[in-house]
């Protein structure tokens, strides 16, 4: 993962292990991905097992936490093992975007 400026750049392989350690839960609060710009981190728990991904450099901004199903269909839009999806904090709104065109917004939880 890389992260500047209060943007996460998470590659596919990133997205599908975060993807895969966030609950289906009824307790909505774990049923998300949360990124922690401070620390340069993304983290997503089942409840039971933590999912960590770290970058090298973190950055002085608000942590936010991006609804799994939200985070899911964004990382539908990567093809192929190179493709990254951009994730950040934009005027209060999560913006998930592929680099090609292809961008989610979101409330954060």
């Amino acid at each position: 993962m890389k992260h500047s400026e209060g943007t996460f750049e998470l590659t596919k392989a990133e997205c599908k292990a975060l993807a895969a350690f966030a609950s289906r839960d009824l307790r909505h609060h774990i049923c998300a991905v949360f990124f922690v710009p401070q620390n340069a981190k993304a983290v997503a728990t089942d409840g039971y097992t933590l999912a960590e991904v770290t970058a090298d450099k973190p950055h002085d901004s608000d942590a936010f936490t991006v609804p799994l199903d939200t985070f899911e269909q964004a990382a539908k839009l990567l093809r192929g093992k190179e493709s990254r999806l951009s994730v950040s904090l934009e005027d209060g709104a999560a913006v998930l975007a592929d680099g090609k065109g292809g961008e989610i917004k979101c409330i954060p939880l």
